[in-house]
């Protein structure tokens, strides 16, 4: 073994031990894909809900369909999903770093940003929170070569874009580089797969943009800054500023002129979203574009870049970014789960569910239920007019109505549509009990009285002691249960 492999064997272990630490946890929200997943796998096709239009509460169409021949498969998606993106995570170390060496042709270079993306923890982080992260990242990495090599296949530069809308950008810039170029050929080879998901979507959808965009843009954009910078904190948002920062500079370099273009035109569309997902994962673009930029400008001895993120990942900051990670993030198999699947086995077929968080629960229920989000800025719900969602555009007393509490000893639900409602419930519910989500995250779940479910076993319950009517409802329950002993 050379001692180029040996030190690549090492940082690749190092990456093994970072998604070690966040291997079986994944955001809610990565239910959501995984529910239109297997909506695919029965023959629904790609909806959330049987109950009414197809709405597109996805970004990320590849990482679906994927997920989709794993259902077919009948394979554990709990399982698959770190798997797929630990996997994914590695192919972008790889890239991003096959892309510093075709941009310096130097190993010191290039040995500086596997190892910085080794031991970066936002990479491993959303690598395994179960959605297409680190895949578009690798999308990005593998295509961006043909921004710094216009020979190479302009095709993978549209990759990116059907794991994520933004990538579109990409494909953009190398078009444009080779009509540029007088490559006409090359340009409709980078345009062809931007293309295709524009006319599938246009077709399945109606629409070019997917309905997340207008849900995650509906409040004042200063108001998603100040939400963003004070969930991430002053040393993330100082980390991507500085990343940001680079791709700026790539752009005062000829042979990074264009790459920093790529990182600077996918981060820009992020800017609109309000990123409350652990490790910044819309900000990934920064990452792997901007520090093989950075890579290719540093003078050759720089190699504290590989220091910079080693001190993130074990200093206060790292560790806190592991720790609001622990507070976001699901293991499965959970308690919410194990309560959707006792759902499903008891609900008569056709049954409605009514949730915040449209991930774990409606994902566990299976197709059988209908889901509606009552988030008000739902993924999976229209928003016409650039509205908020509200439940009084949908039918009634549905059949379990789930509330989302923030603390095991809340007295209920402080989110406007889950007590607007309670608010339209007009016949009696049974409460079920609180049941726990991760940790800053409950659930009370009640049902619909007159279906007479059995009483749930208590081994998912946190307790019975909470509201026995729907926050906001004037109904009573017309039984309720006895109480349990808290498992907190």
């Amino acid at each position: 073994m050379t001692r180029t492999h040996a030190v690549a064997a090492c940082l690749l272990g190092l990456w093994a031990a970072q998604v070690h630490l966040t291997w079986s946890s994944s955001v809610d929200d990565a239910w959501i894909s995984a529910r239109y997943a297997e909506h695919i796998a029965a023959g629904l096709g790609p909806t959330f809900s049987t109950d009414g239009p197809a709405v597109e509460g996805f970004t990320n169409p590849a990482w679906v369909v994927m997920l989709a021949v794993a259902s077919a498969f009948q394979v554990d998606l709990p399982t698959f999903l770190p798997w797929a993106g630990a996997a994914s995570g590695l192919a972008a170390i790889f890239a991003a770093t096959s892309l510093t060496w075709q941009l310096t042709g130097c190993r010191i270079r290039s040995g500086c940003v596997m190892a910085a993306l080794c031991f970066d923890p936002h990479l491993a982080i959303s690598a395994t929170n179960g959605l297409e992260s680190a895949a578009y990242a690798a999308a990005l990495a593998w295509g961006a070569t043909a921004l710094i090599r216009p020979g190479s296949t302009a095709f993978r530069a549209g990759l990116a874009a059907t794991l994520r809308p933004e990538g579109v950008v990409l494909a953009g810039l190398v078009a444009l580089d080779a009509l540029r170029r007088r490559r006409w050929r090359a340009a409709a080879s980078a345009c062809a797969l931007p293309a295709a998901i524009g006319v599938w979507r246009l077709a399945t959808y109606g629409t070019w943009v997917p309905n997340t965009f207008v849900a995650k843009t509906i409040d004042p954009l200063l108001d998603r800054w100040r939400v963003t910078a004070n969930l991430m904190g002053p040393w993330e948002v100082a980390w991507w500023t500085a990343l940001f920062a680079v791709a700026l500079l790539g752009l005062f370099h000829p042979r990074t002129r264009l790459l920093g273009l790529g990182a600077v035109g996918l981060a820009l569309p992020t800017l609109s979203v309000m990123e409350w997902m652990p490790a910044g994962r819309l900000y990934l673009p920064l990452l792997v574009l901007g520090v093989p930029v950075f890579g290719a400008l540093a003078p050759r001895w720089a190699a504290f870049v590989t220091l910079l993120p080693l001190l993130w990942a074990v200093a206060p900051p790292g560790q806190a970014l592991r720790r609001y990670d622990a507070r976001h993030s699901v293991v499965l198999p959970n308690d919410l789960a194990r309560s959707g699947e006792w759902l499903a086995e008891h609900l008569p077929p056709g049954s409605r569910l009514w949730t915040r968080d449209a991930g774990v629960l409606a994902w566990s229920v299976g197709p059988s239920v209908a889901v509606v989000e009552l988030h008000e800025d739902a993924l999976t719900r229209l928003h016409p007019g650039g509205a908020s969602f509200t439940p009084a555009v949908v039918p009634t007393n549905p059949e379990v109505l789930a509330q989302t509490v923030q603390r095991v000893d809340a007295p209920g639900s402080r989110y406007g549509n889950d007590r607007v409602a309670g608010q339209l419930l007009t016949v009696p519910y049974a409460y079920i009990g609180r049941v726990h989500q991760h940790e800053d995250r409950y659930v009370d779940v009640y049902v619909r009285a007159d279906l007479a479910l059995p009483e749930a076993p208590p081994a998912w319950i946190t307790h019975r002691k909470g509201p026995h009517s729907p926050v906001g409802s004037r109904q009573r329950a017309s039984r309720s249960l006895p109480p349990s002993p808290s498992r907190e």
